[in-house]
C-alpha cells in the first residue's frame, strides 16, 4: 500500500472525525451532559472539564488526583489560546471560552489515534479495502463515539496505546527502533494521564524486548522493570512535589479511600465484573441494549444515566455475550496457535488480559474503560476478516447504523429536562 494512497484516505478520515466528534462535544455540552458526574457511564466530565479549564490555578477546582497526575497540564495550552482568542474577540468571559477550546481535546486525541491506528493496520499488509474497513471499525464504536465526544482521560491514553502498539510494529517491520530515552518518556506521559497504564507500557514494551530486540527473558523483564518503576517514581514525585510546591490539594482519586470504594474481591462481584468485561467488549463496539438508572449523584433529579452495567435481570445478555467469546475463540483457534499472527495476539491478550483482570475488582462501569482495550479488542479480528470484505463491510453497516441510531436516542434514555 503506497504512501500516497494512504494520505489520501487518513487525512481527510482524522480530519472529518474531529469534526463530527468536536461538534457532538459541542452539542452535548450545551444540553447539560456534562454538567453532572456518573451520567454517561459512569464518566466525570464536569470535574475533567474544570481541570482542563483551570488547571493548577483553579485552587479546589478540577480533579487534581493522583490517579491523574498530568490531567491540569493540558489547561495551559487552553488558557493560552484562550487568551488569545479573548483579545481578539475582546470578550471577557473567558471561562466559558476556555470550555469550548478545552472540548477539541478528546476529538482531538481521537482523530490522533485514528492516524496511528490505520499506519499499524498497514504494517499487518493488509489489502487497503481491509485497513480502511477495519480503521473505521475504531471510528465507529461506540467506544470511540462517547469517549472521543466528551472530556475525560479515555481519548487520551487510547491514543497513547495506539502509539504504543504502532512503535512495536514500526521496529518489527521497519527496523525503527526508538532510543531507551524515548521509551522513557513514553512511559512518563501515559502513566502521568492515567496512572494504572504503566502496566500496559510494560506489556508492551516487555514483548518488544523480546521479539524485536531478542532479547533473553531475564535481561528483557528486568529492563521493563528498570523503565516502567523509574517513570511510575518521577510521575509520583512530580505529582506531590508540584501539588506542595503549588499549595494545591491533594485529589481523591487514587488514594486509599478511593481505591477501597471501587474495589472488591468478592468472588460474587468478580465473576459479575466478568459478566460484564465480556458484554461491555461488544458494547464497546456496537451500542445495543443501552440501560438507564436512577441517578443518585446530582441535585438534577431529571438526569438518568446511561450505562451497560448488567446485572442477573439480564441474564440472556450476558450468556449471550459469553457464547459470543467462546465462539470467537473457537473459530480463531488455528490463527491463535499459528506463528504468522503470533506477535498480534501477544500483544492484543496482553492488554486485554490486563485490563480484564484489574476491572474484574476495580471499577463500578466496565465500559468507562474500553478505551484501554478497544484497539486491541478490533485487532482480534483481524486474522479471521481479513480478505472477507463483504463480511466486515456488513459488520461495518450495522456497527454504524446501530450506534448513529444509538445517538438519536441519548436524550430519550437521559429524559434531561423532563
Amino acid at each position: 500500500m503506497d504512501r500516497k494512497n494512504n494520505l489520501h484516505f487518513i487525512f481527510p478520515c482524522s480530519l472529518f472525525f474531529f469534526v463530527l466528534f468536536y461538534s457532538l462535544s459541542l452539542y452535548w455540552y450545551h444540553c447539560g451532559y456534562f454538567s453532572a458526574f456518573d451520567l454517561l457511564f459512569d464518566a466525570d466530565p464536569n470535574i475533567i472539564l474544570e481541570s482542563f479549564t483551570r488547571g493548577y490555578v483553579g485552587h479546589g477546582w478540577g480533579r487534581q488526583a493522583l490517579s491523574h497526575p498530568f490531567l491540569e497540564v493540558f489547561s495551559l495550552p487552553v488558557i493560552l489560546i484562550a487568551k488569545v482568542f479573548s483579545t481578539l474577540l475582546n470578550t471577557q468571559d473567558t471561562l466559558s471560552l476556555k470550555k469550548i477550546i478545552a472540548l477539541a481535546i478528546s476529538p482531538l486525541f481521537s482523530s490522533l489515534t485514528i492516524y496511528y491506528f490505520y499506519k499499524t493496520l498497514n504494517f499487518l499488509k493488509l489489502k487497503r479495502t481491509d485497513a480502511i474497513i477495519f480503521c473505521l471499525f475504531f471510528c465507529v464504536s461506540t467506544t470511540n463515539i462517547i469517549f472521543a465526544s466528551i472530556p475525560e482521560t479515555y481519548a487520551i491514553s487510547g491514543f497513547l496505546i495506539s502509539y504504543l502498539i504502532f512503535s512495536f510494529y514500526n521496529a518489527k517491520v521497519n527496523n525503527v527502533f526508538l532510543s531507551n530515552r524515548q521509551w522513557f518518556i513514553i512511559a512518563t506521559v501515559i502513566t502521568g494521564i492515567t496512572i494504572t497504564n504503566i502496566c500496559i507500557f510494560f506489556l508492551v514494551y516487555t514483548l518488544h524486548l523480546l521479539r524485536n530486540c531478542k532479547l533473553n527473558w531475564r535481561v528483557a523483564f528486568k529492563k521493563a522493570v528498570i523503565i516502567s518503576i523509574s517513570a511510575l517514581i518521577l510521575i509520583i514525585l512530580y505529582y506531590f512535589l508540584s501539588h506542595l510546591i503549588l499549595n494545591l490539594h491533594l485529589g481523591h482519586d487514587g488514594r486509599t479511600g478511593y481505591i477501597k470504594k471501587y474495589t472488591t474481591v468478592s468472588f460474587q462481584w468478580f465473576i459479575r465484573s466478568l459478566l460484564n468485561l465480556l458484554s461491555g467488549s461488544i458494547n464497546a463496539l456496537i451500542a445495543i441494549f443501552p440501560e438507564s438508572r436512577e441517578h443518585m449523584n446530582t441535585q438534577h433529579s431529571a438526569l438518568n444515566p446511561i450505562t451497560f452495567q448488567r446485572d442477573s435481570s439480564n441474564f440472556m445478555i450476558l450468556a449471550s455475550s459469553v457464547f459470543f467469546w467462546v465462539a470467537f475463540i473457537y473459530y480463531s483457534r488455528k490463527e491463535i496457535i499459528g506463528e504468522k499472527w503470533r506477535d498480534l495476539y501477544f500483544i492484543t491478550l496482553l492488554i486485554i488480559a490486563y485490563n480484564f483482570s484489574l476491572h474484574s475488582i476495580f471499577g463500578a462501569e466496565p465500559f468507562l474503560y474500553s478505551s484501554h482495550w478497544i484497539l486491541p479488542l478490533i485487532l482480534l479480528f483481524v486474522p479471521i476478516l481479513k480478505d472477507r470484505q463483504w463480511i466486515s463491510g456488513s459488520l461495518l453497516a450495522v456497527i454504524s447504523t446501530v450506534n448513529v441510531y444509538f445517538l438519536f436516542q441519548v436524550n430519550d434514555i437521559v429524559m434531561f429536562g423532563n
